[in-house]
């Protein structure tokens, strides 16, 4: 039985990563029709409703997922991603920092924080900003994460705030020099 969802899971993960959400869909109904319980399940049809941007449905199931597994670290970050839709954004700060807790060495949970600091506007982006260069230097999906976050000017004012004169252009140039040295490390391993 317990290869039966694990095969099946696998299958509809597999939809889901190749963009057929309907198949996935499909295979996650008939998992809770017959795992009712399983909080692997109900993650996987909150993945699938908040890819469709049934927001509200994702938010549901991602809390049923964790009602049967509250310190799952990739439940706890579905439930922020689900919250952050909703624009919910103090919610997934929650999910997103417990996810840290329990998984600190995790980037996606640190960027994912860092990206919904800068929506809120919290004057802590900019420290966390910091920690992240520090802690993460070369996580090219995370950075890219920010980017998206930073595409617009009011994105900086967290930023701003610390201090007396305005740090874009070090911030900037930070991001800069991430970029910089994630390229860098992508170019030394293409000429080996």
């Amino acid at each position: 039985m317990q290869e039966t969802i694990v095969s099946e899971l696998n299958a509809a993960l597999a939809a889901v990563r190749g963009g057929d959400l309907n198949t996935a869909g499909a295979i996650a109904q008939r998992l809770l029709q017959n795992y009712p319980g399983d909080a692997a399940v109900y993650q996987l049809l909150a993945e699938v409703a908040l890819r469709q941007g049934e927001i509200a449905q994702a938010m549901r199931f991602a809390t049923e997922s964790l009602a049967r597994r509250p310190d799952h670290v990739p439940a706890l970050l579905l439930a922020g991603r689900a919250a952050r839709a909703a624009k919910d954004l103090a919610g997934a700060v929650g999910f997103f920092r417990r996810a840290i807790a329990l998984a600190p060495e995790r980037a996606d949970a640190a960027f994912l924080t860092c990206a919904t600091f800068l929506e809120l506007g919290d004057p802590d982006a900019g420290a966390l900003l910091t920690r992240l260069l520090e802690s993460f230097p070369d996580d090219s999906a995370g950075w890219s994460l920010l980017g998206d976050s930073l595409h617009t000017p009011e994105r900086w004012k967290p930023l701003s705030r610390r201090s007396p004169a305005p740090p874009v252009p070090i911030h900037r140039s930070r991001l800069r020099y991430a970029a910089a040295r994630f390229w860098s490390h992508l170019v030394g391993l293409t000429m080996r």
